[in-house]
């Protein structure tokens, strides 16, 4: 698929979990709701940060652990990074 089309159904997503590659890099730069999974605690140098947005709520979020995180941890992570009805609407992918 083309990165263009790529892109563009990414945009219709509610978000993404995935591994550091260009894919969860979309996710990020389309300010999709983002759980990016590394066995080593790298996400300090490739990303995604897991600062807080103004409400407190963070927007993307990183799990890390050896061998890999546990699927229990990776939830937990997604639900965190999940907007709360108020701001469904000021988190809308841009067009």
């Amino acid at each position: 698929m083309p990165l263009d089309a790529l892109t563009q159904h990414l945009a219709q997503c509610a978000g993404v979990i995935g591994v550091d590659s260009g894919l969860s890099h979309i996710a990020v730069a389309l300010n999709l709701p983002h759980v990016q999974i590394y066995n080593f605690d790298t996400a300090w140098r490739t990303g995604p940060l897991s600062g807080p947005t103004g409400s407190g709520v963070p927007r993307q979020l990183s799990v890390f652990a050896q061998p890999t995180p546990s699927v229990q941890a990776v939830w937990d992570a997604w639900l965190s990074c999940q907007p709360l009805p108020a701001q469904v609407s000021e988190w809308a992918p841009l067009p």
